[in-house]
């Protein structure tokens, strides 16, 4: 189990060129550099993570020196640590009107059936100034089977954050035309030496 934790934390976080989604990994966490060099320091954040699993992105934020109250969210104990469990196609989130300065939402948002629920319900517990990460897949194969859902563009995004009144910060694309490729070459080596200690590229 903690061999296991390790392992999701580190994937998530410092991604290894063999691991088959490193591209689209690397790419989102120098997102999150972005985002952790314009968070405060001199002040506890109050932090929700929604879809939390091992909570990786609290490590960098305690390693850039950000303390954080930090409250994760998920659907159920397996492959997590949540702090609360929530069904968040149909449940609300069970926190007060602005109640957090940043909400995390990587990699969760193709896997919910009910989006913009969701998304209403982090508007509405962000506090005024508050930020909201956000980081989905595009060019990837169902995953999670059978709670893979959507793929979303830049321009869903723009829309619904202007509708609502949110100033995008910033938009960066993961990866490139060779990405697919290289993500699906990773994922047949993975399966060719599924088990053994063999990593390559």
């Amino acid at each position: 189990m903690v061999v296991k934790k390790e392992k999701a934390i580190r994937s998530r976080i410092y991604p290894k060129i063999y691991d088959p989604a490193y591209l689209l990994t690397h790419s989102n966490i120098q997102v999150f550099k972005y985002l952790l060099n314009i968070l405060p320091k001199d002040k506890t954040l109050s932090v929700l993570d929604l879809g939390c699993g091992y909570k990786p992105f609290k490590y960098l934020l305690e390693e850039h020196g950000i303390v954080a109250n930090y409250i994760g969210v998920d659907f159920s104990l397996e492959n997590a640590e949540p702090d609360f469990i929530v069904d968040l196609n149909k449940e609300n989130l069970p926190f007060e009107d602005e109640s957090f300065d940043l909400i995390i939402i990587s990699e969760v948002l193709e896997h919910i059936y009910k989006p913009f629920h969701v998304l209403d319900e982090s508007i509405r517990v962000l506090k005024k100034g508050g930020l909201i990460y956000i980081s989905t897949p595009f060019i990837l194969g169902n995953h999670e089977i059978p709670y893979d859902y959507f793929r979303y563009t830049d321009y869903f995004y723009k829309r619904y954050f202007e509708e609502n009144n949110l100033e995008i910060l910033h938009i960066r694309k993961a990866g490139s035309i060779l990405s697919a490729p290289f993500f699906i070459f990773n994922l047949f080596i993975a399966g060719l030496f599924k088990g053994s200690k063999i990593k390559f590229v």
